[in-house]
């Protein structure tokens, strides 16, 4: 069973606390508005544990930022002149850079359009210069409420500490108030290397806080050390936590890794594809993010997905963000054809790139803007899985398990999976259980079988769940765990699952696993046919319980 995750609980306290720090640091309300939208209004505090303490204090700091936010004309005044400059960097790539170097190079315009497209969380230094003295005294928070910030500051710490006890964590995972002062001095420094070299000497007292290492990246990036840039990032992902429904740090590290995949043909298997990099950059994209919608958009139609090319620019349309860089964009894109981007990825590909092989594959696969041709997929779907990239590795496992191949399946399956291919669904754990348990092109195997039963329930799938459930009842000897079932059953229940729902009652009823509990019985067994849980469906699975548990009465 998947347990829950300390660093969720730390992570979103420590957001929290430097949040703060950034408002008391430069005493500026508009820092306090980024911080209430970005940070403070943005924690995903459902998906951490329950603490009355640091509840009560999270709502604390809402009602005081919220207090103290600038009026929204006031603010649209301060920024208005930084937005117009940002407007204008935009239109240029797009309409000087961009469209015209389409036909050589789709993707000689990727960096700049990357930071120019920077989230507006991180464009409060070049903001800050358009300001005049009027509005610079607007933005002053006054020295009552600094002081009231900067004590939830000092109970945020101690709540910390507590935490740090109560979950056994290590001292690295808290901030302290003297390391926050240096880090606020090391990043508002203008020298990168110094910057650089500032914040290298602090890392022990930040090593699990995500962006700090985002911090490191972009400093290592603006002294030109692109070694160190790419540790840093790997850094990020590996302490990375989704405790922000929005987060602008992820966003940046996926447009960072986005140009690795593309400019540089980087294979580390482990960060997954081009594709689901996109995916996630979409889901931490603000809706009024219309330079980053532009950035996605431009770089789905150089991949040929022309549509979702479409959709991510009339995100700005639609809502009126932007509107004439992104028609500039979208006209763009009705006029000219995606695939003839493609020479880009082949050269690349011939020349022997995993990542444009798979992407070649996958295009072929799908037929995006080209034949569909699948023995041209295929075939450079193995290129790309003999270097051991696993994107490819799980697509060619999908296609000879489609042709019912599962012999081939099952090898570049299990190649995909011994690397932890971490983008994988459930379904993917679920067919090599699948094919362990029936003996599909590989020996019967129960225990592999629950192996990736157990590895596909921990990406909490319903199903999957009530698999595990179902193999931890049919298990053999010691292996065998009723308690356990009856855990993975209730999780999978609590989704909507139908014939969990339905185990879950049978458990209650026979007492296996739980005290016997007749009520608790007929609630779930109810829910199972609110479901649609027929009556053939509850004879099959009475026979398959019976079964399970070594004769139980099937009547």
């Amino acid at each position: 069973m998947k347990k829950y995750d300390p660093m969720l609980t730390m992570s979103a306290l420590n957001m929290a606390i430097v949040s703060l720090h950034r408002i008391t640091s430069t005493g500026d309300r508009v820092v306090l508005d980024r911080e209430y939208d970005n940070i403070i209004n943005n924690l995903r505090m459902g998906e951490i544990n329950a603490d009355p303490e640091l509840t009560g204090l999270y709502q604390e700091i809402v009602r005081l930022i919220h207090r103290g936010r600038l009026r929204s004309e006031v603010l649209e005044s301060i920024e208005s002149s930084y937005t117009e400059q940002k407007q204008k960097n935009i239109a240029e790539i797009v309409t000087e850079n961009i469209l015209p170097s389409f036909s050589l190079n789709p993707l000689k315009w990727l960096g700049k359009l990357a930071a120019s497209s920077a989230s507006e969380y991180f464009s409060l230094k070049e903001e800050s210069k358009q300001t005049s003295q009027n509005q610079q005294e607007q933005r002053k928070l006054k020295t009552e409420e600094l002081n009231e910030y900067d004590e939830l500051q000092r109970k945020l710490l101690a709540s910390s500490w507590k935490l740090l006890r109560q979950y056994k964590l290590p001292d690295s995972y808290m901030l302290t108030q003297n390391a926050l002062d240096d880090f606020y001095r090391a990043v508002q420094e203008s020298d990168p290397s110094k910057r650089l070299r500032m914040l290298r000497s602090i890392e022990s007292d930040f090593v699990m806080y995500s962006p700090y290492w985002f911090c490191m990246a972009k400093a290592a990036h603006d002294s030109d050390n692109h070694e160190e840039e790419v540790i840093s990032f790997r850094k990020f992902n590996e302490v990375w936590r989704p405790v922000l429904r929005k987060d602008p740090y992820k966003l940046e590290a996926l447009k960072f890794r986005i140009n690795e995949l593309v400019n540089y043909g980087i294979k580390d298997n482990d960060d997954g594809d081009i594709f689901e990099c996109l995916s996630q950059f979409e889901q931490h994209t603000q809706r009024n993010d219309w330079a980053n919608h532009i950035y996605a958009g431009m770089l789905y139609f150089t991949l040929g997905c022309k549509d979702k090319a479409i959709n991510c620019v009339m995100r700005n349309i639609d809502f009126a963000y932007e509107t004439e860089a992104s028609q500039a964009v979208l006209s763009r894109f009705e006029n000219e054809l995606p695939y003839l981007k493609f020479s880009y990825f082949i050269y690349n590909a011939e020349k022997g790139n995993a990542i444009a092989q798979c992407f070649l594959g996958y295009t072929y696969e799908k037929g995006v803007e080209v034949k569909q041709n699948l023995s041209e997929a295929v075939n450079w779907y193995l290129k790309s899985a003999e270097q051991g990239y696993a994107s490819a590795q799980y697509f060619l496992g999908l296609i000879y398990e489609r042709e019912q191949n599962y012999s081939e399946a099952m090898k570049w399956y299990r190649k995909a999976a011994e690397q932890k291919y971490i983008y994988a669904p459930a379904k993917f754990y679920l067919d090599i259980a699948r094919m362990y348990y029936f003996g599909e092109g590989v020996e019967k195997d129960f225990y592999e079988a629950f192996k990736y039963s157990y590895n596909a329930a921990e990406l909490g799938d319903a199903n999957a769940q009530f698999v595990l459930g179902f193999m931890y009842s049919n298990a053999e000897g010691t292996a065998q765990d009723y308690e356990e079932a009856v855990k993975c059953y209730l999780k999978a229940a609590e989704q909507g699952h139908a014939k969990a729902q339905y185990n879950l009652g049978f458990m209650y009823e026979n007492g296996y696993g739980v005290p016997q509990d007749k009520t608790e019985a007929e609630k779930w067994y109810r829910k199972a046919a609110e479901n649609g849980f027929t009556d053939t469906q509850k004879k099959t699975e009475r026979l398959n319980l019976a079964a399970m548990a070594g004769g139980l009465d099937t009547k």
